[in-house]
Parts: structure tokens; sequence; C-alpha cells
């Protein structure tokens, strides 16, 4: 049960020129050392002992990378570009110089855990069948699951499709083969088509994040991890102490506040997810705002500022919160608590208002509720008529409605 092997670079045919290694109990064999993108042969032997070995096997190729398909014909991917990355790839052809080229050391598409890409690609001339995989564990192949990402059955001269990169997937590098096929049926990224094979690279790196290293100005690139201000695409994560102040209208994917974070928004802010860790501190300014995506989710509290017109000690205001979970008698201590009301449509011909502060209950526990307004009177020890009346400073803390 004892065996030799050998191996040497392809261009050398004959094994008895080698020196053969020895293995035993048919283990698996590991090579170690070896080239990448390199074409090996090898050869193996049984070791019967006492200087006494079977013969040689046949060659066993051997290559250290992705394996090289082919293209034939005259037809050729000319357009290959995705959109929504954080780079992008451009990549166009006039001309087809070979059936496959491996364009993954200067084509590189880089975006984040779970952003979207929107891919586009188009033969030269003609109707085409066209896949794209994507070797998600980096195996050198495209067999597994989940690594064939595009593969059309209509004929079509050029074809759209978004593909989102996996939440789970770990940053570095990872090879993408693409191909159209001018005629023939369904191809393997290792095979042979009436077409043309291209390998470029998807780059999974980290979400730029604050720093705040140069300002607190949200939009100075020196103040971000990646030295660049984020855009629409970008999901950011702040999770500095440093403050960071939106000062402008700002349109990012989404915003992550950690436990160090402290984000000011004193302009407009049009996102999607706002996510704030327990410690977080986010704060809308008087004034400012914040749009969002339907269907997007918040978690964690915002304090919201909103400020009344110049008022006296008798005059009210009708408030309505733009947060979940804000104490309607916090809101306004010093308020009488019989001066918090609402209006119910329901009573009389045309309605009246109601008390919302009737028992300790209600004072202790009582939140405002998302999209009704209540009339709330200033507090009770606010300037009087005569003298120069004041703003109330409003303030709703819980989480974005």
């Amino acid at each position: 049960n004892a065996w030799q092997y050998v191996y040497a670079f392809s261009t050398v045919t004959d094994p008895s020129t080698l020196t053969p290694q020895d293995v035993t109990n048919n283990p698996s064999l590991s090579l170690n050392g070896l080239e990448p993108n390199t074409a090996y042969n090898l050869w193996i032997r049984s070791n019967c002992g006492t200087e006494s070995y079977g013969n040689w096997s046949s060659v066993i190729d051997l290559y250290t990378g992705y394996c090289i398909p082919d293209g034939t014909g005259t037809y050729f991917l000319s357009t290959f570009t995705t959109t929504g990355g954080y780079t992008n790839i451009n990549h166009t052809a006039a001309t087809k110089i070979s059936g496959y080229e491996n364009l993954s050391a200067t084509d590189i598409v880089s975006g984040y855990q779970g952003q979207t890409l929107s891919l586009y690609m188009a033969g030269n001339t003609g109707t085409h069948h066209f896949y794209v995989w994507l070797d998600l564990n980096k195996d050198l192949d495209f067999n597994d699951a989940g690594e064939t990402l595009i593969a059309t059955t209509a004929y079509t001269a050029n074809y759209s499709a978004d593909i989102v990169i996996p939440t789970d997937l770990a940053f570095g590098d990872y090879r993408i083969r693409v191909a159209e096929q001018y005629s023939g049926s369904l191809i393997p990224a290792c095979g042979t088509t009436s077409g043309q094979f291209k390998d470029f690279t998807l780059s999974v790196i980290p979400p730029p994040y604050w720093t705040g290293a140069v300002s607190t100005a949200w939009n100075v690139p020196g103040n971000w991890s990646d030295n660049a201000v984020p855009t629409v695409a970008t999901n950011v994560i702040v999770n500095s102490a440093n403050p960071a102040v939106i000062s402008t209208d700002v349109t990012i994917a989404s915003l992550t506040l950690g436990a160090s974070a402290n984000v000011t928004v004193n302009g407009l802010l049009n996102v999607g997810n706002i996510s704030v860790a327990s410690g977080g501190m986010m704060t809308v300014a008087n004034d400012a705002a914040i749009l969002q995506t339907n269907g997007a989710t918040n978690t964690g509290l915002v304090t919201v500022k909103r400020n009344s017109h110049d008022l006296f000690r008798q005059d009210y205001t009708l408030w309505s919160s733009p947060v979940s979970g804000q104490n309607l008698r916090a809101f306004s201590t010093q308020t009488l608590f019989n001066r918090f009301s609402s209006y119910d449509t329901s009573l009389g011909a045309n309605g009246n208002y109601v008390q919302e502060i009737v028992t300790t209950a209600d004072m202790n526990t009582k939140t405002f509720t998302n999209a009704k307004g209540y009339l709330i009177r200033m507090p009770n020890n606010w300037v009087e008529v005569g003298g120069t009346a004041q703003s109330y400073l409003g303030s709703f803390t819980g989480t974005l409605n």
C-alpha cells in the first residue's frame, strides 16, 4: 500500500527524469508551493518494496487556477457593464481576441454585502444566450449551489439583470465568469461555446465608515475611511465618537449608528433603513428633515427637534410626533395636565375636543399616537401677554415613524 509520485511543469513529459516522492497508506495527496495559474503534469506508481515498482500512470493534468474554457466562431461578448457598485466595470470590445479572456486583474466591480448590482451584457451582432457565474466559495470552479447567477433561455441581442451581493459573503475578491452563446444548448462554465467567455472580479469590501478625522462636516472626503463622501448606493456606518453633522441635502442607501455614534441632521437626509444602537445618538434639528423610501425600517432611538411659533402662556400649538414612543406628558412637563387635548370628529355634529391626560396612569404611560394631532398649551410658567413671546423648543425621542 505504498506509492510514489512525481510532478513537474507541463513542459516535462517523461516521469523517469524526475525524483520520486514516497507516500503510504493511500493518503490524499497535497502539493504545496505550486505557482498560481500554472499547468503541471503528475504521475503516480505503486511501490512494492525491495526496489520493485509498478509502471508510471498516464499523465494527470493539473492546473492551479480556474479552468480555461473555449469560445469558437466569430461571435463575442462586446459589452459587459455594471452599475450600482462602489466601483464598476465598463468593458467594451470591438473585436474578438480569443475564445476566452481573463480580465480579472483589471476589470473589477466592488461593492458591499447586501448591495444590489445591475449587470448589462451584449453580443457583437445577432442574438445570444447569456451566462454569468460567481465562485462564491473560492474553490476554483463554478459548480456549487448558487454559483450560476444568470442562464438565459431566450435569444436576445442584450440582457440586463440585478444581482445582490450575499449579506454573508466574506470580504475579498471573487471570480466572475460571463459568456455569450450564439447557438446551442446550456453550456457549463468550463465548456465550449459558439461565442466567448470572459472573466472579471467582484471585490466585496467593507462599507465606508465615518472617522471624523478632519472635521464634523459630512461632505468632507477626509472624514471617511475610503476618503470619499457616501453616495446614493452607500450603506453608511457611523460608530466614531467624533460627531458627524449633515448640513446639506444628502442621499444614501441606509444608515447604521453604533453605540459611540453622534449624528446631527441640519439639512435633508434621504435614506432607506436607519438603525441606531443603544448608546448611539441621532438628532434631527428644527427645520431639518428625513425622507425615507417606502418599506424602510427603523430601529433605535432618534431625537427630533421642532420649535413652535413665538407664543404666550395661554396659547396652544397643534403637535404631531414624528417618532413612536414619545410620552405625551414628558413632552411639556410644565403644561397643566388638563391642557393636553385632541379632536374627536365622532362627537356631536361637528366633533369636539377631548382631554387626553385624565389619570396618573395617563401621565406615566400615554404616548403620542402616530399621525394624530394634539393641542397642547404652553407651559404654565411661560411668558404672559405684555411680555416678549417665546418659541417652545419641542423635543421628540423615539423610533422614527
